[in-house]
């Protein structure tokens, strides 16, 4: 009993010294937008080299799936913020969000969904996404503000989420003088859908 007793026991510590050797493989937040090429975004159409995408992460929050990027320290300084963030699809694997954002004065947005299918990006967009109707935003926001200067066409941002899945369409409050929440989507089976309000 004795031996049996030290068999189990070595086989444990011999277990555990190879998962210390050979850490899980699973990727986070921070090892996607490493790995991907930041032409697929949109932005001036080139990419930046590791230490310049490194160094472009203003804020990270791996247990959520979220990072918020900036261009300061890029040789092009492109004015505005970037989020990349994470979504879990059904299959367990997973869908990436960029949102990019482009100010001075008002925020110009990309907003680009991709999957990584072994080592190849694809942009999945415009099959998980849909804008919200340029009436449908109008509408809403003369409900809340009123018919003034931005009612027919309210300068938006879509807020990609750092907790839980609902993305959100606000007013730009530097541009409106308003912050109100026109539109929200429910992230369902690997899908965004305009949630009725």
């Amino acid at each position: 009993m004795k031996r049996v007793m030290i068999f189990v026991i070595l086989v444990f510590l011999a277990s555990r010294c190879l998962q210390a050797q050979n850490p899980p493989t699973t990727k986070n937040v921070v090892d996607y937008f490493m790995m991907m090429p930041a032409s697929l975004w949109d932005l001036n159409s080139h990419d930046y080299s590791d230490l310049q995408k490194t160094a472009m992460i203003d804020e990270k929050d791996i247990k959520n799936g979220w990072l918020k990027f900036t261009g300061k320290d890029t040789s092009d300084m492109w004015e505005g913020w970037g989020e990349f963030v994470l979504f879990k699809k059904p299959d367990k694997t997973y869908m990436m969000a960029v949102s990019i954002l482009s100010c001075g004065p008002e925020c110009n947005q990309t907003l680009k969904f991709f999957e990584l299918n072994q080592k190849s990006w694809k942009d999945v967009t415009s099959e998980v996404f849909k804008p919200v109707a340029a009436k449908l935003l109008s509408s809403k926001y003369i409900s809340l503000a009123g018919n003034d200067e931005f009612a027919e066409s309210p300068p938006v941002i879509y807020v990609l989420p750092r907790y839980g899945t609902e993305i959100t369409v606000v007013t730009q409050e530097d541009i409106t003088g308003h912050k109100f929440t026109l539109a929200t989507y429910a992230y369902i089976n690997g899908k965004f859908s305009l949630k009725t309000q």
